[in-house]
């Protein structure tokens, strides 16, 4: 036997897998929680965190559409899936539990149908092999993502983090701190890789400028026509005036950026915009018409976009709070 302890559930707006970015930091000003849970002592296993910039966390992929496929054990990860608002049944019972958190199952060589290659989406329908990809469908079903810390709330034991890239009610396993010995400069990757470094530099670049631009104020999004965002020289996103006063009308209903004031509003503009730039769109829809109107529920939110060769175009928001106003 072996066994695996779930020490928390995190909560980001991503309510869905589509529309949720493939790598973490791709989107680094998304907001996201994780509360540990309480058999494991937040207030104490969370002290000294606080010292480091950012973390490693250690996940489970529990929304995979291939676990149905999987044959020779029972699937690790079935109960595995509380969402936004008051915990769920099965979160409550790992809290009550003396084995809280506990997800064990039999050792077993199963047979798995998971395909030996996969095609990351910046390889354009180009294979690869699984263990050469972060694909989520994988022999085990654990993934790996870095944050950055924002700060830790050592009271309620939950940690405050931005950039992940995992669904709402997502059971994580560990976290670990990132230290100076994870980054290697000699370090060698495939182009398509670095792809997404250069856009991950040029969003960090553009959440620092709008944070401290000095057009900036409470009323700021009343005398805006359009806040237009650069990941890189060839993609541009364009949310018009119209969906930021909608924004701003729905803001106390988000989770993640609710606060009065401008600051949260431009950060929730500056997420939706940098999850956009990571062209969302899995490999096979990019090729249909490009006039196609797509969602992206984040947080309380459905944005309308449509993608054209370099740009993206948020046309309407709406309200969701839940999955019925779908």
């Amino acid at each position: 036997m072996f066994s695996l302890f779930v020490v928390g559930f995190i909560k980001t707006p991503f309510r869905e897998r589509n529309g949720t970015p493939r790598q973490s930091l791709l989107a680094p000003a998304v907001r996201s929680t994780l509360k540990i849970l309480p058999q494991w002592h937040g207030i104490s296993s969370l002290d000294g965190l606080e010292s480091f910039s950012h973390c490693w966390v250690v996940f489970l992929f529990d929304r995979n559409t291939n676990e149905a496929k999987r044959s020779g054990s029972e699937s690790m990860v079935q109960t595995l899936d509380p969402r936004l608002g008051e915990p769920t049944s099965a979160e409550k019972s790992y809290s009550d539990a003396p084995t809280a958190g506990l997800v064990t199952d039999t050792v077993k060589q199963p047979v798995m149908s998971i395909p030996a290659k996969v095609s990351p989406p910046r390889l354009g329908g180009k294979k690869v092999g699984l263990f050469a990809t972060r694909t989520p469908h994988r022999p085990n079903p654990i993934g790996l993502s870095l944050a950055r810390i924002e700060r830790l709330d050592l009271l309620t034991g939950t940690l405050h983090l931005s950039g992940l890239d995992l669904c709402d009610g997502t059971a994580v396993l560990d976290i670990k701190p990132y230290h100076p010995q994870d980054r290697i400069e000699s370090a060698k990757f495939p182009e398509w890789v670095l792809a997404d470094t250069r856009t991950n530099v040029a969003t960090e670049a553009s959440m620092n400028e709008l944070e401290f631009a000095s057009w900036v104020s409470d009323d700021a999004a009343s005398a805006l026509s359009m806040i237009e965002f650069k990941p890189s020289v060839n993609s541009i996103v364009r949310i018009p005036k119209s969906v930021i006063l909608k924004i701003r009308g729905w803001q106390p209903n988000s989770q993640f950026y609710s606060a009065t004031g401008h600051r949260d509003l431009y950060a929730l503009v500056l997420s939706v915009a940098q999850v956009l730039a990571c062209e969302i769109r899995p490999v096979h829809v990019r090729k249909q018409r490009s006039d196609q109107t797509f969602g992206l529920w984040f947080d309380c939110f459905n944005f309308l976009f449509r993608t054209n060769a370099d740009s993206v175009d948020v046309a309407d928001v709406e309200l969701w709070i839940d999955a019925k106003q779908r």
